[in-house]
């Protein structure tokens, strides 16, 4: 799992949190690890159970324990083509408009009522 886990650790520095039921969520995990996301959570299944384990999995939730520790210790184990397809995705979310901000000022307490805003809450803010 050596490779596998060099990957997890990757995803855990770059996007240090994501949410499994959320599709976009997942699919953007599939893109910056160019696999399969249920081979990737097989992986993250695993080196959770690791004492002193990198990474939390609550509910649907995975999550790094310490991104900034994570960016310290492996930061330089990030390859270039990682890096771009991080930064690529990245300006991807940010230049999706949020169409809460196209409601007029009084509507836009509305906007969160029963919206999905795809990967706009956990993913976009740990990507921004």
């Amino acid at each position: 799992m050596a490779a596998s886990t060099t990957l997890l650790q990757f995803l855990l520095v770059l996007v240090a949190g994501w949410h499994a039921d959320k599709e976009a969520d997942r699919l953007v995990v599939e893109r910056l690890a160019a696999r399969p996301y249920g081979e990737i959570e097989r992986d993250l299944r695993q080196l959770a159970q690791l004492d002193d384990a990198p990474l939390l999995n609550i509910g649907m939730v995975w999550k790094a324990k310490s991104p900034l520790e994570l960016l310290g210790l492996f930061g330089d184990h990030i390859a270039r083509d990682q890096l771009e397809r991080f930064f690529s995705i990245a300006q991807e979310m940010l230049a999706t408009p949020d169409p809460q901000l196209e409601l007029p000022d009084e509507k836009r307490y509305a906007a969160q009522v029963g919206a999905d805003h795809t990967h706009r809450r956990n993913l976009h803010h740990r990507l921004s």
